[in-house]
């Protein structure tokens, strides 16, 4: 997991490849960012991951300022399929107002939660063997797929694509990063 900053960043690689296929065009996020001594999120993974018995959260990392946020100006659904590496995406890309809709398919058959512009997020079980179920990928302006290099063929990426080539989704015009 990242930073704020380095999630930033990721997010604007994201924005950039989304822009190279021309079918959608996104602003990248511009931002700011100082040095505190206030972790917290993300920043805090390694001392948890360490269990200490009495962790140090007295360190420095970046916070992140935005400077404008980037409604788009046509509708934007976006699916990301993945795991744990989206959660601070989908806050930055959801607070940013970059897309319209996301739904965050977790390791794409755990379950979906649906994040609308304006609205409470809602999560709930999925059937990824369900035609109905995928409906809205299939609807989808843009898909991303999150593949963590320690795993270079996951199950849910495997799985993914065994689904989609059953939908047909090789014949449409979504791109995949």
């Amino acid at each position: 997991h990242w930073n704020q900053v380095g999630s930033t960043l990721a997010a604007n690689a994201i924005i950039n490849s989304i822009n190279l296929d021309g079918h959608v065009k996104l602003k990248p996020l511009s931002f700011n960012y100082i040095m505190t001594n206030e972790p917290r999120g993300s920043d805090t993974d390694l001392n948890t991951l360490l269990n200490l018995m009495r962790p140090d959260f007295n360190y420095s990392v970046p916070s992140v300022t935005y400077k404008n946020k980037n409604i788009s100006q046509k509708p934007v659904k976006a699916i990301f399929i993945g795991g744990s590496f989206f959660d601070q995406l989908i806050d930055i890309f959801n607070s940013n107002h970059i897309f319209s809709n996301v739904s965050y398919y977790r390791y794409f058959k755990l379950y979906k939660t649906d994040y609308v512009y304006g609205k409470e997020p809602v999560t709930n079980d999925v059937d990824v063997t369900n035609p109905h179920s995928i409906h809205s990928i299939l609807e989808a302006d843009v898909i991303i797929l999150e593949e963590n290099s320690s795993i270079v063929n996951s199950s849910h990426g495997a799985l993914f694509f065994d689904v989609m080539k059953q939908f047909a989704l090789q014949n449409s015009k979504r791109k995949i990063i």
